[in-house]
């Protein structure tokens, strides 16, 4: 689990999440952001259309003008089905991430047979305690917004820390699915 304010002072959660079922799953989840006396203070919602048997992946939360989080529950919004709409790309994506400085640039090739469709790669930049100081979501798809079998797309990420801190490591996370 990842917290993180971001320049404008909106609140970013990330979990990351993996399928240890036998079944390709669809997770579709509300986020509820709690005040340190356990009030509610903010509501955001996310879906992951398809993470496949043994596919990492994340669902992240972005609470809009919502700060001083202390908790976010997750656990009890969250309705996981067996997917039946999509097929799992994720497994497919070979992802190569190289550091430039303040750039990341990430390659996707995607080596399976289908299409994978609306990838997503979130970087969250930590420094040495693993606080995260920054983090950035960006599609690496072409203009048909896929990556084709046997492409490869590469994206570039900016690192950007409002407090001129610099990063240690990085912690990437990739979204997308295929279509049947």
């Amino acid at each position: 689990e990842y917290s993180y304010v971001d320049s404008i002072g909106d609140s970013v959660y990330v979990v990351s999440v993996k399928n240890n079922s036998d079944v390709d799953i669809r997770i579709d989840v509300n986020g509820v952001a709690y005040d340190a006396n356990n009030n509610i203070i903010g509501a955001a919602d996310d879906t992951n259309a398809c993470i496949g048997t043994g596919e990492q992946s994340y669902i992240k939360f972005y609470f809009s003008d919502v700060t001083g989080i202390d908790h976010v529950d997750y656990k009890n919004g969250m309705q996981i089905s067996q997917d039946d709409g999509f097929v799992p790309a994720i497994s497919n994506l070979d992802v190569q991430g190289n550091v430039n400085g303040d750039v990341v640039t990430y390659s996707v090739k995607n080596n399976g047979e289908i299409a994978a469709e609306f990838v997503q790669v979130l970087s969250v930049f930590l420094d040495a305690s693993n606080t995260v100081l920054y983090m950035e979501e960006s599609y690496v798809t072409d203009s048909n917004s896929e990556i084709a079998a046997g492409a490869t797309q590469v994206e570039q990420v900016n690192y950007y820390n409002k407090d001129n801190l610099s990063f240690d490591h990085i912690d990437w996370f990739v979204k997308g699915r295929g279509s049947k």
